[in-house]
């Protein structure tokens, strides 16, 4: 299909519908089309829209890994940094205007130590992804492929305590090759999330209602690119 086409046909299936309908309908585009940015989207209005990990926690969770070296263990740095789906060609932070994130990163953390873990993993998008890809990015640094026994079991230990602060867990969840596998879940008895309902909230809140289906509708049209 053309992007033409499909850009038709996503406008065609959009049009006049609100809500739940517009939820069902991206998690069919999703189906039929590879959209990364759509797939996260719809993540945080679903399966994480209630309980949340707050920026402190992701922050604390950061600083802890300032000490991990190597970060993604036996996994080739970029692999490992694959899970955030960075914008490798997102502009250089520095000066020059020819280079890119991934020229950054190459530099300034693999050639030389000038970056620390954590803003390693704040340029590459930790700090703003979807909960989903950061929670991909903790299990991704405890897969066995990155590391295994007591540096493994270390680490789950020390991130599991961080998360705990917002409800969530780092329980076993499986086997590979006799190593565990580590999956990040939600304590049942865990903290909700529930904001501070002042005027101020309430006015942002009902601004993001009423941009919801915008932003929505905004990021289905990118599956004609």
């Amino acid at each position: 299909m053309s992007s033409l086409h499909k850009r038709k046909y996503v406008r065609l299936r959009i049009a006049g519908q609100q809500g739940n309908e517009l939820l069902a309908l991206a998690r069919q585009i999703l189906v039929e089309f590879d959209r990364p940015a759509l797939a996260d989207f719809l993540s945080e209005l679903t399966t994480h829209a209630d309980h949340r990990v707050t920026d402190l926690t992701r922050r604390a969770v950061l600083s802890a890994l300032d000490d991990v070296v190597p970060l993604f263990g036996d996994l080739p740095v970029f692999d490992g940094l694959s899970v955030l789906s960075p914008t490798w060609s997102q502009r250089s932070e520095f000066d020059d205007p020819f280079k890119t994130l991934q020229d950054d990163v190459q530099r300034h953390y693999i050639d030389n130590d000038d970056y620390t873990n954590a803003r390693l993993l704040e340029r590459c998008g930790a700090l703003t992804c979807s909960q989903q890809r950061f929670f991909d990015l903790v299990e991704k640094l405890l897969d066995p492929v990155c590391r295994r026994g007591a540096t493994q079991a270390a680490l789950a230990e020390a991130l599991a305590s961080l998360l705990a602060a917002d409800g969530f867990a780092l329980p076993v969840v499986g086997e590979l090759s006799r190593h565990p596998v580590y999956g990040v879940r939600r304590i049942a008895a865990g903290c909700a999330f529930q904001p501070i309902v002042d005027a101020r909230f309430s006015r942002s809140w009902t601004a993001f209602q009423a941009e919801r289906g915008r932003r929505f509708k905004l990021i289905v049209d990118d599956v004609s690119a």
